[in-house]
């Protein structure tokens, strides 16, 4: 029972407060392979479970996170709803002989990939089930991860980088053209040369080279892009294997 002169908050006014001072930071990094520097920050399930902990023990409330396994149009989601309940008020009644309400819940919903790539069905479930568990954990406590590398704010941001890059590179192509036009035939022979040898002295990393760069970035506790990781040429990801291959077997 609360002692005369005090008030005892209800999980409504509980939830706000931890909403309002809770500070979930984005621990996790995303490394550009061809500079080695951090690219973005992220936060992961993890990183939010970890901060929200000293802000329950404060206003005496639990957390609680199931997973269901739910199906639509013959596909696979994982659903998460992560439940905080008032340990104070857990078995108190109301005037009438009803049980308080101590405790709000927020779900969310993450799909199954159809494409396992080099994750086994157990990794696949589990990844599916931690991004359901962040985004439940968002809602409930209100966290903002529009800046965040799966919101579609990044990759619409994303998107103009890359049409940006495109017309950068078709603009230095226009005004070579402009200039060959003006040279004499034989130097025009040699610029259209020059594309063939181009094409044909680039080759792209291997499968083996990016398994490599896959395992190395892993053990560094990033994340890997393998899409950056198959447009590096040979000669890029061999230097990136010997140069943080050793780093990370010197660790060991």
């Amino acid at each position: 029972m609360a002692t005369k002169g005090t008030t005892k908050k209800n999980i409504y006014e509980k939830l706000m407060l931890i909403q309002t001072e809770l500070k979930a930071p984005k621990n996790q990094s995303a490394v550009d392979f061809k500079t080695g520097k951090t690219r973005y920050k992220y936060r992961s399930c993890e990183d939010i479970l970890e901060a929200v902990k000293p802000m329950l023990a404060k206003y005496k409330c639990v957390l609680r996170i199931t997973d269901e396994i739910a199906t639509s149009n013959g596909r696979f989601y994982i659903k998460a709803v992560a439940t905080i309940t008032d340990v104070e008020t857990a078995e108190e009644r109301n005037a009438v002989g009803d049980l308080i309400i101590n405790s709000l819940s927020a779900q969310a919903y993450a799909r199954e990939t159809q494409e396992n790539g080099r994750m086994d069905e157990a990794q696949i479930t589990g990844a599916a089930s931690s991004y359901a568990r962040k985004y439940a954990l968002n809602g409930l406590f209100l966290i903002d991860d529009t800046r965040d590398v799966d919101t579609n704010e990044y990759r619409e941001e994303k998107q103009q980088e890359k049409q940006q890059e495109k017309q950068q590179e078709k603009q230095p192509q226009k005004k070579q053209e402009t200039k060959t036009e003006k040279k004499p035939a034989a130097k025009q022979t040699k610029t259209k040369n020059e594309p063939e040898k181009q094409e044909t002295s680039v080759d792209l990393a291997t499968p083996h080279q990016i398994e490599l760069m896959r395992g190395i970035v892993e053990q560094m506790g990033k994340t890997f892009d393998e899409e950056k990781a198959k447009k590096m040429a040979v000669t890029e990801a061999s230097a990136f294997i010997e140069k943080y291959g050793e780093a990370n077997n010197g660790k060991k």
